[in-house]
């Protein structure tokens, strides 16, 4: 699952982690529930501000807030496909980076 953050460091206290760490939260007993939710979704914020894809991660969150079902990321495939494409272009100009496929 991803969210989408917003401070300048992406701390615990940021928004954007607070609405994730809540998604996380509802989502732990689902079968991708992870149970770090904390450290999940701080890592998951940093990491989209690395690459410039904050709007796309703020995006999927916004969308997961009002998914019928908290274990489904069906309905947000398309914001989803936007952080994957944010993220193709990084790679694409970063292709060494760590965090490329």
């Amino acid at each position: 699952m991803l969210l989408i953050w917003l401070t300048s460091c992406g701390g615990s206290d940021s928004p954007v982690v607070m609405q994730c760490v809540a998604q996380c939260e509802a989502a732990s007993d689902c079968p991708q529930g992870t149970g770090d939710c904390e450290d999940t979704c701080v890592n998951e914020l940093e990491e989209a501000q690395r690459i410039a894809c904050e709007l796309e991660y703020e995006a999927i969150l916004d969308c997961t807030d009002t998914a019928s079902d908290v274990c489904s990321t069906s309905e947000c495939a398309t914001r989803i496909s936007a952080y994957t494409t944010c993220l193709g272009e990084f790679c694409g100009t970063s292709p060494g980076d760590p965090g490329c496929p």
